[in-house]
């Protein structure tokens, strides 16, 4: 960052929007801002009125892009590939918007942050479990949500509303790098079990979907391009298409 200054400032004055659009725009963030970022929006500190606040407005920005994101899709010409990028852009909106508490939609912020894995640990390491564990229970709505609805290009789709959001991969790893550092507490606490073996099945399914389109290979990435099969007639062009899907032809 050109002035390092800069997020920490906007974090001690709860300025959660403009954190948004600076995050998508860093190449790095610190651990100790990543760290400030996660304080900020769980308890105790979230629990500050100053912050509770902030919490709210930047949750209430987010839901009026949501429903901006809605009348758009609504008025774009039924049908039209406008209008189907419109609705797929308010579907990746509307599932990570509904259904989270204004701390958890600041989550999106602080998890799509670009950090490594060695900073990503030292910023979890500093928290206190009851904050792990609020944060592994956010990894686990979120893959859960990616295993069943949200699909794999939603970062994306939200990027162009000014919305960060964290990549399927980005929320497992994190998860994962939540319990490295307080595994010994987690697993003396009672209250830790449900959450990770709820995180447990969710990352079970997402593992199980992915299993089950490996054999595929190929025809999967076609299909997504939504090319045709190929005919005889395109047997001079065989090198444009994968095996598998030859075979399927």
């Amino acid at each position: 960052a050109t002035c390092p200054l800069l997020l920490p400032t906007l974090i001690e004055h709860h300025q959660f929007q403009l954190i948004a659009k600076l995050v998508l725009q860093l190449k790095d963030v610190s651990a100790d801002a990543l760290a400030s970022i996660l304080r900020a929006c769980l308890p105790p500190a979230s629990q500050h009125a100053a912050a509770a606040a902030a919490l709210k407005r930047a949750a209430d920005h987010r839901k009026a892009l949501m429903h901006k994101c809605l009348e758009k899709a609504e008025a774009t010409e039924a049908g039209s590939k406008k209008r189907r990028h419109a609705s797929r852009l308010a579907a990746a909106v509307v599932l990570t918007t509904q259904g989270f508490t204004p701390a958890q939609l600041l989550l999106h912020t602080a998890i799509a942050a670009r950090t490594d894995m060695l900073q990503t640990t030292a910023a979890v390491r500093t928290l206190p479990v009851e904050a792990v564990l609020q944060l592994l229970e956010y990894a686990r709505k979120m893959t859960n949500l990616y295993a069943v609805r949200l699909p794999e290009d939603a970062p994306a789709l939200c990027k162009k509303m000014g919305l960060p959001l964290p990549h399927a991969r980005r929320v497992v790893e994190f998860a994962a790098q939540c319990i490295d550092p307080h595994f010994t507490r987690l697993a003396m606490l009672p209250s830790a079990r449900g959450v990770v073996a709820a995180l447990q099945q969710a990352v079970d399914k997402q593992v199980k979907t992915c299993t089950q389109l490996s054999p595929l290979m190929g025809s999967v990435e076609h299909l997504k391009t939504q090319r045709s099969l190929p005919t005889t007639q395109d047997a001079t062009q065989a090198t444009r298409y994968c095996i598998e899907m030859l075979t399927l032809s």
